[in-house]
Order: C-alpha cells, then structure tokens, then sequence
C-alpha cells in the first residue's frame, strides 16, 4: 500500500520516479509507465513560426497553440525522459521549407535526427548538404 502524500505535485513526482501509483490528498494517482532508457519519439514537428514564418503557400499553417520551438521540445523530452527524437520536417507550414528543422537539429545535436521530403529535382549538392 503505498503511502499517504499529501502535495498532489509530489505524489505525482513520486509515481512517476518509481513506477507505482502514489495516494494524494484527493485520491491515487496511476503511475505513468517507466519509459526505458535510450527511448526515442520517432515522429515529431518544430514549428516557430516567430523565426520562421510559414509558406504562404502551404495548404494548412498550424495555429499558434500547435506550435513548439526546440526549446519546447528539448523540456518535453526531458520532462518524459526521452532520450532522443526523429524531427520529421512539417509539410504543413513549411513546404519544402527545412531552415526551422536544420535549426532544431542543430541545438538538439546528437540528440535529435531529422527527416525531410525535397522536390525531385533538387540538386545533388543540396541534397549531400542536408544529409550532413
């Protein structure tokens, strides 16, 4: 039986360390299941619109409530315990558009791979450079 907590924020931080429920001044409060180390989050977006703005052209631009820098990201991943993240480059908003992906790849460095798609005839030495 686990034991009586009373700050509903502790009990949460407890069920969350240790992987079993913590009692709160107003009832359990159900562990969120360990996350192992070396977890990776295989599909998320950038999106900041403030450094860079949407293509005027795309047929959907995320509101201002789906969006999240990779400073959001980064307190995300480490709010969760997520070790690493697959940034897939966002259609909507962006288009062909990768400057806020290299930019989250950037500060997130080893952290962080990214995924993109390019128009079929983009040129060889811009394809090599994305891929570095």
């Amino acid at each position: 039986m686990p034991a009586r907590i009373k700050p509903a924020a502790k009990a949460r931080a407890v069920a969350a360390r240790s992987g079993a429920a913590a009692t709160a001044s107003f009832g359990t409060i159900a562990a969120a299941p360990a996350i192992p180390r070396g977890a990776v989050d295989t599909h998320v977006h950038v999106f900041d619109p403030a450094r860079f703005p949407f293509d005027a052209s795309t047929p959907y631009q995320p509101q201002p409530h789906e969006s999240g820098t990779s400073a959001d990201l980064t307190q995300v991943l480490d709010a969760h315990r997520i070790d690493r993240v697959v940034i897939v480059n966002p259609t909507s908003g962006y288009g062909y558009d990768v400057r806020c992906l290299v930019d989250a790849l950037a500060k997130l460095g080893q952290r962080a791979k990214g995924i993109t798609r390019v128009p079929l005839a983009i040129d060889r030495r811009r394809l090599r450079a994305l891929a570095a």
